[in-house]
């Protein structure tokens, strides 16, 4: 999977250079400002808990049999990173959460090492129509249906995979395909897999 996407780093960039720091507004108060003690008393600000966001832990595709734990990848050497188990898919977390409006991402192996088995294996299976979910550390599932399968030469322009401007939310499967190119160590090809998300089977 090394070499997924040329223009990742960039994507990556994009949006960690999005995030903008706050800092609370500091108030001067002058000394002929600060009550008496016949004044009210002032009261601390309540501090509001920071609520975690829920995170996928688990893809399932049944008509494949994949159920699988989802590690959090990020970019390595210039590439969306990989699971480092086989039996998992690795979700691009610097990019769309699943189920949130654009294209959430996960790759997974297609083979492991000398194994010709790998998370991923059957994917070329997959058909039009197919049922994926994904569960979420909060026990939520949301449900995807698949729309579009397309290969992707190994150097191709990838963007449509992490990004769309349609509005609806996706979730894209990632895994290698093609013949094994001995000198580039890698196959020369990508496997795509297009989901829409189905608002109405929700939980």
């Amino acid at each position: 999977m090394k070499d997924i996407l040329r223009h990742i780093v960039v994507l990556a960039f994009v949006i960690i250079c999005g995030f903008i720091l706050t800092t609370s507004k500091i108030t001067t108060i002058a000394k002929e400002d600060i009550p008496t003690e016949s004044s009210e008393t002032i009261v601390d600000p309540i501090e509001i808990p920071t609520v975690e966001a829920s995170i996928p832990t688990e893809l399932s595709i049944e008509s494949i049999g994949v159920k699988a734990s989802i590690e959090l990848v990020g970019v390595v050497n210039g590439a969306m990173g990989v699971p480092i188990l086989p039996e998992n898919v690795g979700w691009y977390d610097l990019g769309t959460r699943p189920g949130d409006i654009g294209s959430a991402v996960f790759a997974g192996h297609v083979n492991w090492k000398d194994s010709p088995n790998a998370v991923f294996t059957n994917l070329k299976k997959i058909k039009i129509g197919d049922m994926i979910t994904v569960t979420n550390s909060d026990g939520s599932i949301i449900y995807f249906s698949v729309t579009k399968i397309k290969d992707y030469p190994l150097y191709a322009d990838t963007n449509e995979v992490f990004s769309s401007d349609d509005g609806l939310a996706h979730v894209n499967l990632i895994t290698c395909d093609g013949l094994w190119d001995a000198l580039l160590k890698s196959h020369v090809s990508r496997l795509v897999i297009f989901t829409d998300k189905i608002p109405l089977l929700q939980q």
